[in-house]
């Protein structure tokens, strides 16, 4: 008979202190509720909570743009019929960094052209570093030794081989990269390009901003 009033003691004062906190709780509440509704609009204290966002937005968007991706222009028609004069670009900068350069990729560079200085060249990749490059006068693109195959980019038969009428040994950081209107690129045959080491290339355009579409390769 004692330990079940002792029992019901104790239940009891459990379920007194469950209401006791519920109440606190639940006033906490009402008075910090109370306490927003009684605070002024401070005007000062807004704007600065407004400028902080903005800048965070601005440094945001600066880590994109240095680091990561940004909109370029298309400027001539070396690039004809892939990518036209006029065009915007979304070029990502990351996979340089990791081997994520392969044949027929386009990519997008500093010519270090002291003529045309700042500019930046979209060309397309044929030759890979340690790669021996020759283009015979028939226009054939030679890769080690063995005519390329699979490049399907190219408008029209190459006149001019350039300097790659004599066989161009890569180094292990540089690629050729050419046109695909050939005949009117100012590219890695010629010594105002020549080949393009990986600390010139700027990045790889992932898709067309203006009109969309994604870019093959």
């Amino acid at each position: 008979m004692k330990d079940e009033e002792v029992k019901e003691t104790v239940e009891e004062v459990e379920e007194t202190s469950s209401e006791t906190i519920e109440e606190d709780t639940s006033k906490k509440k009402d008075k910090k509720e109370q306490e927003e509704k009684d605070e002024p609009f401070d005007l000062h204290k807004e704007l600065i909570e407004d400028a902080k966002l903005i800048i965070q937005a601005v440094v945001t968007a600066l880590i994109i743009v240095i680091f990561i991706a940004q909109p370029v222009r298309v400027r001539g028609d070396s690039m004809k019929d892939t990518l036209h004069d006029g065009e915007k670009l979304f070029m990502e900068k990351v996979s340089r960094y990791y081997g994520g350069l392969d044949r027929f990729d386009i990519v997008i560079f500093d010519p270090e052209n002291e003529s045309d200085p700042g500019a930046l060249y979209v060309k397309r990749i044929i030759g890979l570093p340690g790669e021996k490059i020759r283009i015979d006068e028939d226009g054939n693109i030679y890769i080690n030794g063995e005519k390329l195959e699979g490049d399907v980019y190219g408008r029209e038969v190459i006149e001019d081989p350039g300097m790659a009428e004599e066989e161009i040994t890569l180094s292990d950081k540089e690629y050729f990269c050419m046109g695909d209107n050939r005949n009117e690129s100012l590219d890695s045959r010629f010594k105002e390009v020549g080949p393009v080491n990986i600390k010139q290339i700027k990045g790889h355009p992932l898709f067309q901003m203006f009109p969309f579409k994604k870019i093959e390769k």
